[in-house]
């Protein structure tokens, strides 16, 4: 209710609060929605409570109050995966779009959920630029992150969470794996807004976690820091394309469509940015589940790797308050975590076969 506008990252020209689409209609870049903070600053009065919701519920709600009976998302298997379901307990029909390669057990969710799924032969961006060009063609709701505003304000919420959690305690810094860049600009934000209403005083820096096989935010981020321009034209700005070929599919991408937005995020709240080999995602598997008790796919390994290689280049301090944000269950993508895990030893059932593991 307290919504009072757009506003766009690459130009900053603002839109008024009954805008119809998600991008800018100026320069074509992702929008912002902004709020008149002091007035929910007085309605929160100190609380803050109730920031527990599904991280698509917000995009399916905006989508039902357009009047859509279609949403459709491109997605490596994670985001398609919380709209089928979202879609489902609203009685809306869920197109997603999916690389060939999507991990099978993300494929089989969102089947289970009565998704219509569509795996494009190529890759995340294929699959990104044909939901763009279905969704025009025949009027469904696009939810994909990087396109649809409103998928920032679900994912907000987590910032809510983790402020919640800690009781009010603002963390040092938030470790974050990084594909298109949503996730980490939704954090930011959230984490600004909680400043905004009086929640807290300091903010956190946000680093960003990449595969080096798809690393266009990190990449642009330190571009932007070498050339030693403290306040960039944003409108100048553009995220590299890379060839990505990482393994850690969710956030394997060669052109990040919410890459603007996370490299202000990060520039803006003194993060880090952090390159990290597959080999070390896939180390930090068993690693995580081992002193955890969280069992991550490859992707959500990545922060974890992230925060050794910064401690390792004494980057985070021994008193910090560091939180690595896991975006992925292990199971969802078994084959990789296998590589990391190993294998099961096959004996027979016998004390004699037990006894001769133990000696070997």
């Amino acid at each position: 209710m307290y919504v009072n506008g757009y506003r766009c990252f690459a130009c900053a020209a603002v839109q008024s609060v009954g805008y119809a689409w998600s991008l800018c209609p100026g320069c074509g870049g992702n929008l912002d929605i902004t709020y008149d903070y002091t007035t929910a600053a007085k309605a929160i009065d100190g609380c803050f409570s109730d920031s527990r919701r599904d991280l698509s519920a917000v995009a399916v709600s905006r989508a039902i109050e357009t009047g859509a009976t279609t949403v459709a998302t491109a997605s490596t298997g994670n985001a398609g995966s919380s709209l089928a379901c979202v879609a489902a307990a609203f009685g809306l029909h869920a197109v997603v779009f999916v690389p060939e390669s999507a991990p099978v057990a993300k494929l089989t969710q969102l089947l289970s959920y009565g998704a219509q799924v569509l795996a494009v032969r190529g890759n995340y961006d294929d699959a990104f630029d044909l939901c763009l060009a279905a969704c025009a063609e025949f009027g469904w709701f696009n939810r994909s992150t990087g396109f649809n505003p409103y998928t920032r304000e679900g994912k907000k919420t987590c910032a809510f969470e983790i402020w919640e959690d800690l009781g009010g305690k603002v963390p040092d810094r938030l470790v974050i794996p990084t594909g298109d860049g949503n996730i980490l600009s939704a954090v930011w934000k959230g984490w600004r807004e909680l400043e905004a209403v009086g929640l807290t005083d300091r903010l956190p820096r946000i680093d960003c976690a990449q595969s080096v096989s798809s690393a266009a935010i990190c990449q642009t981020v330190d571009r932007l820091r070498r050339s030693g321009d403290a306040a960039p034209d944003w409108s100048e700005v553009c995220v590299d394309e890379v060839q990505a070929s990482t393994l850690a599919d969710s956030i394997s991408v060669d052109r990040p469509r919410d890459g603007l937005a996370a490299v202000q995020a990060i520039i803006q709240s003194g993060g880090q940015t952090v390159t990290v080999a597959d080999s070390e995602i896939l180390a930090a598997i068993p690693e995580m589940a081992r002193l955890s008790g969280v069992f991550p796919e490859p992707a959500a390994a990545a922060s974890w790797a992230a925060a050794k290689q910064l401690a390792r280049e004494q980057q985070i301090g021994a008193d910090e308050l560091v939180v690595c944000l896991v975006s992925g269950n292990g199971l969802k993508d078994v084959a990789h975590a296998g590589q990391a895990a190993g294998t099961p030893m096959v004996i027979d059932p016998s004390l004699a076969a037990v006894k001769e593991v133990l000696r070997s």
